[in-house]
């Protein structure tokens, strides 16, 4: 505005002094007052007819007329735009103080005006099929609702977490998780309840975020979920990370709600990720090396099976082997993730007193993993699960992310368990040497079909030696929200 006046002050002083432009200014002038017209109009229209002192017909304006008319409409504009601005501001205001609902890939959630309260609703499902091939396997080909497993997490006064999840696959209805969460300080939580043992690096995984199809042989020697309190932290914004948690209690690869007797578990873990802050684009950041250890002693209880990828169980112990004194485990573990490559080691060896009968051992059980994994469309492989660059759309003619894998893994069997009568070498095996192959399909983050294929040698395990060596292909598709 302040322009437009300036400018008709020009106009008129340039007639003034040249009467040779004096007709000019005229027509410039009868220009300038219909657009001024026109503006006063639409200003009259968004905040009422403002009085305004027009000049008496047939009298020309003076520039002083007019520069009163522009101050005027000036002042008006930048009292409209205020308005819309205290506007916008309410209505921004209104969002950020009302509850909120949200719907998207994490689920869907409702939150209180101030953050403060959160309520989560998600889930997960995984239909498999196992289809054994060659003579003599000793499972049955068979479609199997793995995992049917609704989530929910919630808030409560910024610094309260909750999380229950139960499941309701392989025709059970099982408890997995449900624990609280104290989060006052970032660096020492606490959490109580049922959770997974701080223990093992894939078993910590979540199932949504696995490779393949199962997990492998470490995770059978490794507790699952247990009920208990646990102290946890991050000293380093990711670089550090430690948990120590006194739990009941449960066999190799276990899960409980309950105990039934004394005898306590303690399970702590460290995990080092040197280069975490370095960003995303140094070769060091996928780099993750920890190690955890547990130390517990149970009288009474029930021994585990180890089972393979297919979920055929290899070695069990005979009947009235219990456990009977001291239980130690240690587990080694470690990942490296580089653009679309990851790779993921982990060994575990338990030592567990058992008794049956008038006969006392510790026998000593380990096992091991190397996994590797390629996104062949360029994802960025990491612990989570990536979402596509891409996701599968006929629309957009997105394809989704391809990954191929392959791991090796291998279980031992204590041969004290066979010498002194614990475990049947003609229907248990000593060893377990696994090999798989698998290739995923992501559609969308935590959407994906995975098909792997897995062959499994055995040392003893017959009546004649050797059982047959197992040959599997495992599929599955997996829903996630």
């Amino acid at each position: 505005m302040k322009f437009i006046t300036k400018t008709i002050h020009v106009l008129l002083l340039s007639g003034l002094a040249c009467p040779s432009l004096h007709a000019q200014t005229d027509s410039k002038l009868d220009e300038i007052l219909s657009r001024l017209t026109a503006i006063e109009r639409r200003l009259a229209t968004l905040e009422g007819p403002q009085p305004v002192e027009a000049p008496v017909t047939g009298e020309v304006p003076s520039v002083r007329d007019l520069a009163s008319r522009l101050e005027a409409i000036d002042e008006q504009v930048r009292i409209v735009d205020r308005k819309r601005e205290l506007d916008q501001e309410a209505v921004t205001n209104r969002f950020t103080t009302s509850p909120g609902v949200d719907a998207g890939t994490e689920g869907f959630s409702f939150r209180s005006p101030d953050r403060s309260f959160l309520f989560k609703i998600g889930g997960y499902f995984q239909a498999d099929s196992r289809f054994f091939t060659g003579p003599g396997q000793a499972e049955s080909s068979t479609f199997i609702l793995r995992r049917v497993r609704p989530v929910f997490t919630g808030t409560f006064y910024k610094s309260i977490e909750f999380r229950l999840m139960p499941d309701w696959g392989q025709g059970q209805s099982v408890l997995q998780d449900l624990h609280l969460d104290f989060r006052y300080f970032p660096k020492a939580s606490v959490r109580f309840g049922k959770f997974k043992a701080p223990f093992s690096l894939e078993r910590l995984q979540s199932a949504t975020d696995l490779t393949f199809t199962e997990r492998a042989f470490p995770t059978n020697l490794a507790p699952n979920r247990d009920t208990g309190v646990m102290v946890y932290g991050d000293l380093g914004s990711g670089t550090f990370t430690y948990a120590v948690a006194a739990m009941n209690g449960v066999p190799d690869g276990g899960s409980s709600d309950l105990d039934t007797n004394d005898g306590k578990d303690f399970v702590g873990r460290v995990f080092l990720q040197p280069f975490a802050k370095k960003g995303v684009d140094h070769a060091g950041t996928g780099l993750g090396i920890g190690m955890a250890a547990s130390h517990g002693r149970q009288n009474g209880n029930t021994l585990p099976t180890y089972r393979t990828t297919p979920q055929s169980a290899f070695f069990t112990f005979l009947t009235g082997t219990v456990a009977d004194g001291d239980r130690n485990r240690l587990g080694p573990q470690g990942h490296y993730y580089l653009g679309p490559l990851g790779l993921m080691a982990e060994y575990t060896v338990t030592e567990q007193d058992v008794r049956r009968g008038a006969t006392n051992a510790t026998l000593r059980n380990d096992g091991w993993q190397v996994a590797t994994s390629y996104f062949l469309t360029g994802e960025r492989k990491g612990y989570r699960s990536p979402a596509p660059r891409k996701g599968f759309d006929t629309e957009t003619h997105g394809k989704g992310a391809i990954e191929v894998a392959a791991r090796y893994t291998e279980l031992s069997i204590d041969p004290l368990a066979f010498q002194l009568g614990f475990a049947d070498i003609t229907r248990s095996a000593s060893k377990a040497q696994e090999w798989t192959a698998g290739v995923s399909w992501y559609v969308a983050r935590g959407n994906k079909f995975v098909l792997d294929y897995t062959h499994t040698q055995f040392t003893g395990g017959s009546t004649t030696g050797n059982r047959t060596s197992e040959k599997a292909l495992l599929s599955r598709f997996q829903v996630a929200f």
